[in-house]
């Protein structure tokens, strides 16, 4: 067994527990936030004052007006990255504020 094989199995056993003890709809928000902090981190991260999950809506507050529409423009695509990087379908919208 390799050190990856390893890991992906702490993965799994932690994951399992989380979805046995419901924990992870309650650890949902802190893990959206990480990944946009994560895939954001230098271009929009900065211009980031809030950020909010709650019933598969993802809510940002940005302080640039320039930024929020570009990205607006780009919902689906961040959408599906955010998704792509959580592993799971859990954002269904954004809105940018």
């Amino acid at each position: 067994m390799t050190h990856d094989d390893d890991m992906r199995n702490i993965k799994d056993i932690l994951n399992d527990f989380l979805r046995s003890s419901k924990l992870d709809k309650k650890l949902l928000p802190v893990r959206v936030k990480a990944a946009w902090n994560e895939l954001m981190k230098h271009s929009v991260a900065p211009y980031t004052s809030k950020i909010d999950f709650k019933n598969g809506v993802l809510t940002v507050r940005l302080t640039s007006a320039t930024l929020r529409e570009e990205l607006f423009r780009e919902k689906q695509k961040i959408i599906d990255l955010m998704n792509g990087h959580l592993g799971e379908n859990i954002i269904q919208d954004i809105r940018f504020l």
